[in-house]
């Protein structure tokens, strides 16, 4: 699952799907999997892993590869924003809403490094967090 994740582009899930495994059979195609049983299979993964799968990518990238530096400082940029969410009960009683409003929103952080073109660390959280 996790590098049939890492490996989409920005076609449909179903674009993405049939591409995967033709690539991995050879350039033969194969039975189809649904992007229905796709997103069911996601939903189990625990984003915990995600986020230590990641943490060890950048500890990788950070040891092995030279990166770049200003005056020897590595140089970083803090973006924050909102973005809407699927209308959800469970959704909009964690993330919360704007009052009037009935979409739920989160806010989004993201810890960027310029010079490589590396986000750092990147965070959703409640709508109600500054």
């Amino acid at each position: 699952m996790i590098p049939l994740l890492l490996n989409f582009g920005k076609g449909t899930i179903q674009d993405e799907l049939d591409q995967f495994f033709e690539t991995l059979h050879g350039g033969k195609a194969t039975s189809n999997i649904s992007a229905s049983a796709f997103c069911q299979a996601r939903r189990k993964l625990n984003p915990e892993s995600l986020a230590q799968l990641n943490d060890r990518l950048l500890d990788s990238v950070t040891e092995q590869i030279w990166q770049r530096q200003w005056h020897g400082f590595r140089l970083l940029a803090v973006d924050g924003s909102t973005g809407r969410l699927p209308k959800t009960d469970e959704i909009a009683d964690y993330f919360g809403q704007p009052k009037g409003s009935g979409v739920p929103l989160a806010r989004f952080s993201r810890l960027y490094d310029v010079l490589n073109n590396l986000v750092v660390q990147a965070d959703m959280a409640s709508y109600r967090t500054s």
